[in-house]
């Protein structure tokens, strides 16, 4: 998450989401800068997604650059409590705050994605002191590859490029050993 460090000689506000895509459980990190607010300790940003009527109001502290303030917000599926958000797949999460000096409403937005890729055709291939592991999922994704010669891997390869096509070589494997192993894939 980018830290913003904002100029605005109107005093005009603006918000920022931490990310464009989340799911359900994940924490949303909200700022507010407004230079108008500069040594007030706090402000407020609504928070509603598309598919609920639902708000939810999240109360945002002011962080040692006057006029930025900062708050969390945590999404979930079912019922929520206080500074939470239900949502479901597809939603679109609204984050607003009201510019009074504006007297209109400055908004981010944030869509959101519950369906986990699907992987299918695991395959590897080997040789003496390697193993190049290769899968596909239904949408892009991250790889990892977990082996190990326990049947509870405890060795992993990591790449973090979003793909459909996934290939990943593990090294340094002695010859003559059963290795079990397991891909893991999570988009954005």
């Amino acid at each position: 998450f980018r830290r913003v460090l904002f100029r605005s000689a109107n005093g005009q506000g603006v918000v920022f989401l931490d990310n464009t895509i989340y799911t359900t459980n994940d924490v949303v990190t909200v700022e507010v800068g407004d230079s108008d607010l500069a040594g007030t300790g706090q402000t407020q940003v609504s928070f509603i997604a598309s598919s609920q009527t639902n708000r939810a109001t999240v109360t945002l502290f002011e962080t040692t650059h006057p006029g930025l303030f900062e708050g969390s917000l945590t999404l979930v599926g079912g019922v929520a409590a206080t500074n939470q958000l239900r949502v479901q797949n597809g939603d679109t999460i609204t984050a607003a705050y009201f510019d009074s000096s504006n007297d209109s409403n400055v908004t981010a937005t944030a869509s959101i994605d519950t369906v986990p890729p699907v992987i299918s055709q695991v395959a590897a291939t080997t040789d003496y002191y390697n193993a190049q592991v290769t899968w596909l999922t239904s949408k892009p994704a991250d790889s990892a590859v977990q082996y190990g010669m326990q049947q509870q891997p405890a060795n992993s390869v990591y790449v973090s490029a979003l793909v459909t096509n996934h290939s990943v070589t593990i090294g340094g494997l002695l010859a003559n050993h059963v290795y079990y192993y397991q891909v893991v894939s999570r988009d954005q």
